[in-house]
């Protein structure tokens, strides 16, 4: 219960939170102070109502004192908002306070200022910031697994290592030192004679990287300053630097063509994703997402409203029924922003082509007998179950390669449905909603060399027209 001592016309309100490890009692205090002319019941109204809110605060781990340590107030912040946020944002922002807190979690919130914050910035940037761990990279794994008919489940069920480290592995790139050592032990072979140990050289944190440093401290702040830890968020005050906007990777209209002529042979569960990528400039994960009841064939509409995401984090670790050990899982979710929740128009051509998919669908169903999982989603696995995201990142690079197309991911093909929109004189405005962008100025900003171009180009048509109006009147 808050205790109240008037003190020369204020009122100091302490409040008792019990003991510390050493013993000594911890209380939070606050003084309030009467406005003038407020007669003595009003204050004794007011005082009891401050205690009892200030009371409530500090039961509730929010006490307005910014002798707080940044470090405490921070990991409080994150572990009250964990339900508010995306996993993959709660297991960033875990990672990004975990280079912060050493850097100014001991300072005070009171005593934090914004050269704190920019010799942080700065130290970042500053090459050997990045504690690489020693990697290795895989050489003739793959090989020596094939000769031998041992599966990469194998290694997994031995070593607890994610199959999908070990496919790294196999395919030359490069994964922890301590890793590829316990792969090697388990296949009982030389350590050199399926793996090569990387040199890495520490470097700063990239431009883009410190940004995000910078808006989670100032989110952090500006939530201090809300509740009356500070009395401004010194982030606002701090320059971090400057992200250059970098051009977005689409395929140009010829290129465009090229692909959907190639895809003409692929098969169709790969042919029609990557075609509905391309003719709705949806997301990977709105497209993994998408259920048959998310398809109204009678309107020609599709529906987003959900996205699956693959989430990496011990708390999303397990080990399967075949004993192979993932360092993630597959979650499905809303996508990122209201906006993102949308219904797509297209064409009878894409109609005609989830048609012939279903058709196909069901067949797989049916040939699967039991082992079929029960699932309406439209993209599946062999059994039913849902995709993996990267699986269509995976397929996309091999048959660029077995096509010998220009390069592309999945997420170019939404670039290159925006730019040609855009390129077509399609309105900003209209793009934006079928993008499923928050609003139409990060449309404008991600694309502004597509706009320009096709303000160059209405400007010459527009040049033509008085250009052939002139000539008249001059004849």
């Amino acid at each position: 219960m808050a205790t109240i001592r008037e003190r020369g016309g204020a009122y100091q309100i302490r409040v008792s939170l019990g003991y510390n490890m050493q013993g000594k009692q911890i209380s939070k205090t606050m003084t309030y102070t009467p406005a003038p002319g407020m007669t003595k019941k009003q204050i004794e109204k007011e005082v009891n109502r401050q205690a009892t809110l200030f009371e409530e605060k500090c039961k509730n781990g929010f006490v307005l004192d910014g002798s707080t340590r940044f470090a405490d107030y921070a990991l409080k912040w994150l572990e009250i908002n964990e339900g508010n946020l995306a996993p993959k944002t709660y297991i960033r922002y875990n990672s990004l306070l975990d280079r912060i807190n050493p850097a100014i979690g001991h300072i005070k919130l009171e005593n934090l200022q914004a050269h704190h914050l920019q010799e942080f910035y700065n130290n970042l940037a500053e090459d050997g910031i990045i504690n690489l761990k020693p990697k290795a990279a895989g050489k003739n794994l793959g090989e020596y697994l094939k000769k031998n008919k041992i599966t990469k489940a194998d290694i997994s069920s031995k070593t607890k290592i994610a199959t999908s480290t070990i496919k790294a592995a196999c395919d030359g790139k490069n994964i922890l030192l301590e890793k590829a050592e316990a792969i090697a032990k388990a296949l009982g072979v030389n350590f050199s004679d399926v793996f090569t140990v990387c040199n890495n050289n520490g470097a700063g944190l990239s431009e883009k990287s410190i940004l995000h440093h910078h808006r989670l401290i100032s989110v952090i702040l500006g939530s201090a300053y809300k509740q009356g830890y500070v009395f401004r968020n010194v982030s606002t005050l701090a320059t971090p630097p400057k992200v250059k906007q970098k051009d977005v990777d689409f395929l140009d209209e010829k290129e465009a063509l090229s692909l959907c002529e190639a895809l003409r042979g692929a098969p169709i569960k790969w042919k029609t994703a990557l075609l509905l990528l391309l003719y709705t400039g949806m997301r990977r994960g709105e497209l993994v997402g998408l259920e048959w009841s998310d398809i109204d064939f009678k309107s020609n509409l599709i529906h987003i409203k959900r996205t699956v995401q693959y989430v990496v984090g011990t708390k999303y670790e397990y080990t399967d029924e075949n004993g192979v050990f993932h360092k993630g899982r597959l979650i499905e979710k809303e996508p990122k922003t209201k906006s993102s929740i949308r219904y797509i128009s297209v064409d009878d051509g894409v109609m005609y082509l989830l048609n012939d998919y279903k058709k196909w669908w069901l067949e797989q169903k049916l040939l699967n007998g039991d082992r079929w999982v029960k699932t309406n989603k439209i993209f599946i696995k062999e059994n039913g179950g849902v995709m993996h995201p990267d699986s269509i990142t995976e397929y996309t690079k091999k048959f660029v390669k077995q096509n010998n197309l220009p390069h592309f991911t999945p997420h170019s093909l939404r670039h290159t449905n925006i730019s040609i929109m855009i390129a077509n004189g399609v309105d900003i405005k209209t793009v934006s909603a079928r993008a499923g962008h928050s609003n139409i100025t990060t449309t404008g900003n991600i694309y502004t060399h597509q706009i320009q171009s096709a303000n160059a180009k209405a400007a010459d048509k527009i040049g033509n027209i008085f250009s052939k109006i002139q000539k008249e009147k001059q004849a």
